[in-house]
């Protein structure tokens, strides 16, 4: 039968499935993303880190303007208390804010949530409250996706 019939050669199979797979790279154990975010920020800090394509306009940011952002953030998630195993719900749509929000929360020292996840547990209690003990602070957009932060203390 036709589905019997090898469309790769050998070699050709063997670039696809191995050669070209072959991706392991062994990174650096002695620090954080954050940090390794921070070391491309000096080495280049005009260069383009983030492109961002709506389909309507791109927008792009600067490794420089992005960490200016993702600092500016991280402060204020600080003096609202965001540390150690404090949990941020970052509930924006893909976004060159949500980059900003993930560095920010990471640079604070907390850990973060995606939406997803958070609109998951909604639907589990069953109505639109959040569960303030578990999301003590909420990133997320209004009606009109601007961001902001929303805290439960």
């Amino acid at each position: 039968p036709i589905a019997e019939l090898a469309m790769l050669s050998t070699a050709e199979q063997q670039q696809q499935l191995v050669s070209w797979n072959d991706t392991q790279k062994d990174y650096r154990q002695d620090c954080c993303f954050h940090q390794l975010f921070e070391e491309q920020v000096q080495q280049y800090p005009e260069a383009i880190a983030l492109i961002f394509d709506s389909g309507d306009t791109a927008q792009t940011l600067t490794y420089n303007e992005l960490n200016q952002r993702s600092n500016q953030l991280a402060h204020q998630l600080q003096s609202l208390g965001v540390g150690l195993e404090t949990i941020v719900g970052i509930c924006v749509e893909r976004s060159p804010e949500m980059i900003v929000a993930l560095l920010a929360v990471l640079k604070a020292g907390g850990a973060y949530l995606p939406g997803g996840y958070i609109a998951a547990k909604y639907r589990r209690h069953g109505d639109n409250t959040m569960d303030e003990s578990f999301f003590p602070i909420v990133w997320r957009e209004d009606g009109y996706r601007t961001p902001f932060l929303q805290t439960y203390s």
